[in-house]
């Protein structure tokens, strides 16, 4: 799982992510200079934290509805996403209920998040960010939490897969 981060002031925004990338089965690394912020549309960005799979879709899903909806706002293109999203990664829990690794069972069981992404740039003229968090319930269901943040005071905000000791 990524580490993805936004840091916010008055009308200046800054999006970060690690560079990454597990092996399926989080048995080491596969890779530690993966691309993970993708600009969606002119001045909206996206950067995922999951299985690659879920994510290349999720950044080619959220290209596309940007296009078909004919915006740039993150609001819009975040609620369409989150639609799209949830049947495809119902899918993907389905398969991942058979990988052995502790990592997979946790986010399988809803102990942790199954999948996240965060899209920034700008909605109603406002620059700001939305995060969606998808995690497994105990019904065996995928539920999203959202939180967009458009103020202009100073925020900070990060998203990990997996919890991170302080």
């Amino acid at each position: 799982m990524s580490i993805i981060t936004v840091f916010k002031e008055a009308d200046t925004l800054i999006l970060s992510t690690d560079s990454r990338m597990m092996a399926h089965d989080y048995s080491g690394v596969n890779c530690d200079t993966q691309k993970k912020i993708f600009e969606i549309a002119p001045g909206t960005f996206i950067a995922t934290s999951g299985r690659k799979t879920a994510s290349e879709f999720q950044i080619g899903g959220a290209q596309a509805l940007a296009i078909e909806l004919g915006t740039t706002d993150i609001q819009e293109i975040g609620a369409a996403l989150e639609r799209e999203s949830l049947p495809y990664l119902a899918v993907l829990l389905e398969r991942l209920r058979i990988e052995p690794d502790q990592e997979t069972q946790a986010a399988v069981a809803g102990g942790i998040m199954l999948h996240g992404c965060m899209l920034v740039g700008r909605s109603g003229g406002k620059l700001g960010y939305v995060t969606q968090s998808y995690s497994v319930q105990g019904d065996g269901a995928i539920k999203c939490t959202t939180e967009a943040y458009f103020d202009a005071v100073r925020k900070v905000a990060c998203m990990s897969g997996t919890p991170a000791p302080l």
